[in-house]
């Protein structure tokens, strides 16, 4: 969550806080922020919300998934965002300012093993793209943020295969027998190979990005981060669903 561009040198520390705890939204913030009901020019104005948290809850198929691993990324990914939006949507009006989420490419496309994410990141976007037609007579800017795949500590190599064995040994002996070891260690070494091929390290797509939509006259409604994202799975977002499946299954040389 941001501050407006005119805030004090005390104020300048960014304002944290959990999305899933709602005793944490409704006790923050200490900075008496101006609102419509109140005008005192004293008063800081909250330019933006950042909504930036997000978690992958799960790595294998829906079969290997419990209803656990939905709830727990639909309570940070989609419903956090909603939590976090509508507490602070008065103050962001009054300032006329911007709502910023960080969804995914997975928002707009959906990739096998990952259905828990898949299903929050397009709950988020839904939302965003709600209130973006909602709060434009308020003169509020909404815009999503959808970042490729980056190099960061959650495609370590090792955590990756360490975290598909820990999903493997939580299902049951009939679900194991069903898709076999083989296909396990397969998954595990296709499901490192495409995101680490894909992956990059140029984590300030993202940053300008954010810059962009919180200072820019004209903030974009949706901002694409990564070349992955924008000649790869936006792309094949537009494309006929046969096709995109096929090319999917190709991209993970699915067996």
């Amino acid at each position: 969550m941001e501050l407006s561009p005119n805030r004090t040198a005390t104020q300048q520390q960014q304002q944290k806080m959990n999305g899933t705890n709602c005793y944490d939204i409704e006790h923050f913030p200490t900075v008496p922020f101006r609102s419509s009901s109140n005008r005192d020019p004293n008063q800081t104005e909250l330019w933006a919300v950042v909504n930036n948290a997000g978690i992958f809850s799960c790595y294998g198929p829906d079969d290997w998934c419990r209803m656990n691993d939905y709830k727990l990324a639909l309570d940070v990914n989609c419903l956090g965002v909603i939590r976090v939006t509508q507490a602070f949507k008065r103050l962001v009006k009054a300032a006329h300012g911007r709502i910023v989420t960080v969804t995914s490419v997975n928002g707009r496309l959906s990739t096998p093993a990952a259905g828990p994410y898949v299903v929050s990141k397009f709950g988020a976007a839904a939302y965003m793209d709600c209130l973006r037609q909602e709060l434009y007579n308020f003169k509020v800017k909404c815009c999503i943020v959808e970042p490729g795949i980056f190099r960061t500590p959650l495609l370590d190599e090792t955590a990756m295969l360490k975290r598909v064995d820990h999903v493997w040994n939580q299902i049951d002996d009939e679900t194991r027998a069903e898709y076999g070891v083989t296909f396990k260690d397969y998954f595990a070494r296709m499901w490192n190979r495409t995101y680490i091929s894909l992956s990059t390290t140029k984590l300030h797509y993202v940053v300008d990005n954010y810059y962009h939509a919180l200072t820019a006259r004209y903030p974009r409604h949706r901002y694409y981060c990564g070349w992955d994202a924008i000649f790869v799975y936006v792309p094949l977002s537009l494309l006929p669903t046969w096709w995109t499946d096929f090319v999917i299954r190709n991209l993970g040389k699915q067996e």
